[in-house]
Formats: structure tokens, sequence, C-alpha cells
């Protein structure tokens, strides 16, 4: 993509390599709608070479030189964040629905905080312009249609693009692939990840059931408030004591079964009943624990903890998140080792109908990300 107030960053070929082997289709229709030079193309035709292939730009130059690429079908100009653009441009006419696969590495520009408006017949949000690139691309999908983008690291953990997601979880399978350093652009310096988004497939009928059931979890659950605590104890500094200490690894099976570390911080500690779930760590369901805790806990910075003023409602938490599972999975990030933020944490748990409390330590966290 490369205009005089967007970003011109091209993908490289080896990561434009991975990118296609991720798409789980044999596809009939490939788009890339900031082609730039062409290079997620050229990489899809040769994984692909019966598919036809839409590119779409917003500089006249780069429409241009992949109109010379033998494996491009039609190449048009479009400025893909203006309804009328779109509505003009001729690679696009009459392909709403009918993408099987959508390639995207969309500018990154936030210069003075850019908020852009992107509004569809079922949504509308404020969101990064990153984010306004992947959100327009999903009227040109249909059920079961895949998007593989790259976008910058902070989006899924930003309040800007916070509802953005909300709203993308609804309706699609997010995958975080890979996080890439600042090296992989050569002179720019993004961190970056790659993305699979899957448009849910399913009759109109079945996602009404499913849309029908959330709406009565969200009202069995009204007024119900969650306190959420996030573990202090950093393990590579912590000094011997009595105090018994949760770690991460601790959890399986859905409890929290103690293996005999000890602090004598008091820093942050539970006594009673909680769920314990891990805030950096393989994301599993198992997990997701819940423990009733005789005397005092500390938890360590690799935990995450929730309770209700009613045992009940915590236990009838619990076994909404093992039941939101896959939900609550899509939020772990990382390349590394995998973890889950306080804001990403609070905003499923709002999704899910329940009103959020952070406690101090969480509540500092979930400032820093608004921030």
């Amino acid at each position: 993509m490369k205009s005089k107030s967007l970003d011109a960053i091209y993908t490289p070929l080896s990561l434009a390599g991975k990118m296609v082997k991720l798409v789980n289709r044999e596809p009939k229709f490939v788009a890339d709608f900031t082609c730039g030079d062409g290079g997620l193309l050229r990489a899809a035709a040769q994984q692909w070479p019966n598919a036809k292939f839409i590119a779409t730009d917003i500089s006249r130059s780069a429409v241009r030189g992949v109109s010379n690429l033998e494996c491009v079908t039609i190449a048009s100009r479009c400025d893909f964040l203006s309804s009328r653009s779109k509505a003009q441009c001729k690679a696009l006419r009459d392909m709403k629905g009918e993408v099987d696969v959508v390639l995207l590495n969309p500018p990154f520009t936030c210069r003075g905080g850019t908020r852009l408006f992107v509004a569809s017949d079922s949504f509308g949000v404020w969101c990064s312009t990153a984010m306004a690139f992947l959100l327009n691309s999903l009227e040109y999908i249909g059920p079961g249609g895949e998007i593989v983008a790259i976008l910058p690291a902070g989006s899924m953990d930003s309040e800007k693009d916070r509802n953005a997601w909300s709203i993308l979880r609804n309706i699609c399978r997010i995958e975080i692939v890979s996080e890439h350093d600042h090296r992989t652009f050569g002179s720019c310096d993004p961190t970056t990840r790659i993305v699979h988004i899957r448009k849910d497939e399913g009759n109109p009928a079945t996602k009404e059931t499913a849309n029908i059931a959330q709406e009565k979890q969200r009202k069995r659950v009204v007024g119900i408030e969650v306190t959420l605590y996030r573990g202090k104890v950093q393990m590579h500094s912590v000094a011997p004591g009595r105090v018994p200490l949760a770690h991460s690894t601790d959890l399986r099976d859905y409890q929290l079964v103690l293996n005999g570390h000890k602090t004598n911080s008091y820093a942050l500690s539970l006594k009673g009943l909680f769920i314990a779930l891990p805030r950096v760590g393989v994301p599993m369901k198992e997990k997701v624990a819940l423990y009733d805790a005789k005397r005092k806990v500390a938890l360590s910075d690799c935990i995450l903890a929730l309770r209700c003023d009613d045992e009940r409602h915590t236990i009838g938490l619990h076994k909404v998140l093992v039941r939101n599972w896959p939900l609550l999975k899509s939020l772990y990030a990382g390349t590394g080792a995998k973890y889950l933020t306080v804001a990403n944490l609070a905003d499923v748990l709002r999704k899910l109908g329940y009103s959020v409390v952070p406690h101090s330590g969480a509540n500092h966290q979930l400032r820093r990300s608004i921030g």
C-alpha cells in the first residue's frame, strides 16, 4: 500500500509464503485490497495457480505495476476506506460475499491518534486504520471465507480497537499465528502479528439459536459483579516464607494443586473460593481452575484470578468460562509464551454479561492498556 498519507510497507517474500500456507481451502477468488507491489498475490498464485486474483490499491503506480503480473485477473485503483470509491471500483463490482480468501497487509498509520468509523448492516465502530481495512474486507468474503492479515501487534490489546475485536469475535474465528519484530520489514520498525480470521459458517437458524442462547446467558448474570485480580509475586525473585504460592504450573484438571512453593509476601493473597487461570503460558481449558483456599494463598504474576461475592456465582462463572473456552482462548497472544491481558479478560467477561471490578493491581494494568 502506498500513498502520500499512508505507509508503504511491502510484504517480505518469506512472510507472504507463510501467510498463504495458513489458508484451509482451495479458493476460487483471492483478493488483496492493499496490493502494493503484488508480493502477496505472487505467493498466492504459486499456491493456487487456478484461482482468480483481484487487486486494488490507492496508488495508481502500484495498480499499474500489478496489472502487468500474469497472475492478476483484474486490478483497479480504489480507496478501500471510501464507500464511494469501492462502489465505483471495477475490480470489486459484484464481488461482495464472493471472495474466498483475502490476503492483507494494510497501512498501520496512526498519526495524531487517527480513528476511523466503519459501518455495515450489522455494526458501526470506531477503530484504527489497520483495523478499518480488516473490517471493510469482511463484506467481500462469504461464510467460511478467510482473511490472513499482518497487523500491528498493539491492535489486539489497544483501547482504540477493543470494540472492533469484540465485534469480530462475534462473527469470526480468530487465531494469532505469529509475532514478528521490527527487523521483519527492514528499515521500518513495527512489531507485527499474522492473524488468521475465518468467517463463521452455518445457516441463519443456527446462528439465531446461538444468539438467543448468548442473550439468555447475559440476562442470567446481569448485575453480578466479578472482581478481577492480577498476581504480583515474581518467581525469579521470590523470597522463601510460609505463605503458599500459586503458580501457573499448579493449574491442571480444572483445579489448583499447590506444589510446595512458598513466599513471605502477602502482596496479593486470596482466601475462600476463587477461579484461577494462566496469564502467561499454554492456554488450555483444563487450566481454568476452581479453588477453595482454606488459608491465604499468594498469586504469582503469571496468574489471573476471579471471584464473585456469592460462592454460587463464582461456581457459575467457572462453568460459563469453561463453556465459552474458544472465546477465551482466542484472547491469548504472543509467539513465545502466550499471554492474556487484563483488558481483554475484562472485555470478554463484560461480553458474557458480568460487571467487572478490577482489583488494585489489575486496575493499574487496565489503566495502562487504555493509556
